[in-house]
C-alpha cells in the first residue's frame, strides 16, 4: 500500500518501535491492534493471523502520492463498511432463499 511503518504505528496509536517488535514476533498483538489492521486491509482475523488462507482484496484509486494517517483512517472506514454491506447482502438471500 506503499504506508510507512511510523504511519501505521501512528493509526494504530502504537510506537513505531513496538510496532516493529509486532512484525518480528517479539511482540503480542492486542485486539485492537488486530482489529484496526484487519480494518485496514480489508482482511479477516483468521487470515491476518494466518489461520486462513481466503483473501480477495479490494482495489482503490487514489490520486496521492503519499498516504497519511487520515487516509489510514478512510481506507479503513470504507473496508468496515464494504464488510457490513457484504454481510448484510448474504443474510438479505438468505431470508429470501
Amino acid at each position: 500500500m506503499g504506508v510507512s511503518q511510523k504511519n501505521l504505528a501512528e493509526y494504530l496509536d502504537i510506537s513505531q518501535p513496538y510496532l516493529s517488535q509486532i512484525a518480528a514476533g517479539k511482540r503480542p498483538m492486542s485486539l485492537t491492534i488486530l482489529d484496526k489492521l484487519c480494518a485496514l486491509f480489508g482482511c479477516s482475523e483468521q487470515y491476518l493471523l494466518g489461520l486462513d488462507d481466503s483473501f480477495h482484496p479490494k482495489s482503490y484509486a487514489f490520486r496521492s502520492k503519499k498516504i497519511d494517517v487520515a487516509d489510514l483512517k478512510c481506507i479503513a472506514s470504507i473496508n468496515k463498511l464494504y464488510k457490513n454491506l457484504k454481510y448484510l447482502h448474504k443474510k438479505q438471500k438468505e431470508l429470501e432463499g
